[in-house]
């Protein structure tokens, strides 16, 4: 599961997604064909997986939380 071992990478990698412009603390990492949108709680050290999407629908909105 190519989706699954991107998001797993995070946990290492916590900057490889590049920042979303679209919502400050965001950022998206790309798996074709799919993105992974999360943001990075360094205090906690944790990665928080906030959605992923496939590249042709719409970008989600992630203002909830």
């Amino acid at each position: 599961m190519r989706l699954v071992d991107h998001a797993e990478l995070l946990a290492d990698y916590p900057n490889l997604g590049v920042p979303y412009r679209k919502r400050p603390g965001v950022r998206r990492l790309s798996c074709k064909p799919y993105f992974i949108y999360y943001r990075v709680k360094r205090e906690q050290h944790i990665v928080e997986i906030m959605d992923y999407r496939h590249a042709a629908r719409r970008e989600p909105d992630l203002n909830a939380g």
